[in-house]
């Protein structure tokens, strides 16, 4: 079974057998008091959950790790959950995490309901405290969603625009090979035009040597 603040609770206000009462239960019930009591006197009041400037933003969990847990503790600043609330909550956690395994849901209950109410810690305090948090993550998600939705946008666009280039190069490339294609035609045609002329006279060489006179060489 663990060990813990509920095992320490659970002594103070449950009997059990066997038991014999430690000296030290005194000091153990100052030590969680110092831990876990708020003034009596203080109102309870629902954490601030106005929306921070974007220089106060938490971390954005970079592409591929995983994310931070300490980056929590910016969110719920961020969404103006004080920090000794939280650390108040983050107690009574760990209170529900020390508790016997085998105890029902109600005994818990009551240990847990009996141990704040005899340190002075409201459990609505502890209920909008919490409320709080769950609304600071939710906040957290939206965050990260809309600034996903801005990254997604500014891609596409940038594809778009990449799209529209790589669209005009093959056109010019198109372009390119039509002008070969045209050049190779009218070169052809040309060169048709002045084998004419070299095929006329090639044709005519011989005749012209034939028609040409002898000279005879007189002694």
């Amino acid at each position: 079974m663990k060990k813990g603040i509920g095992d320490k609770v659970l002594g103070w206000f449950v009997v059990q057998e066997d038991a014999e009462p430690h000296a030290d239960s005194n000091a153990d019930a100052d030590a969680l008091a110092e831990e876990l009591a708020d003034e009596r006197s203080e109102p309870v009041r629902a954490p601030r959950l106005e929306r921070a400037p974007a220089t106060d933003r938490a971390p954005v969990v970079a592409p591929g790790n995983v994310h931070d847990a300490r980056a929590f503790g910016a969110v719920y600043r961020a969404a103006g959950v004080a920090d000794e609330e939280r650390d108040r909550l983050t107690k009574v956690l760990s209170l529900l995490d020390s508790l016997p395994e085998e105890a029902s849901i109600d005994v818990k209950r009551a240990i847990v309901g009996a141990s704040l109410e005899a340190f002075g810690v409201s459990i609505d305090r502890i209920l909008v405290t919490g409320e709080g948090a769950l609304s600071a993550l939710d906040g957290y998600v939206a965050d990260g969603q809309s600034r996903t939705r801005e990254v997604l946008t500014q891609a596409e666009s940038r594809i778009a625009k990449l799209t529209a280039e790589i669209e005009e190069v093959r056109r010019l490339m198109g372009v390119q090979v039509a002008a070969q294609q045209e050049l190779s035609r009218a070169t052809t045609t040309e060169k048709a035009r002045v084998r004419t002329v070299l095929e006329f006279f090639a044709s005519g060489s011989s005749s012209r040597a034939a028609a040409a006179p002898r000279l005879v060489r007189l002694k």
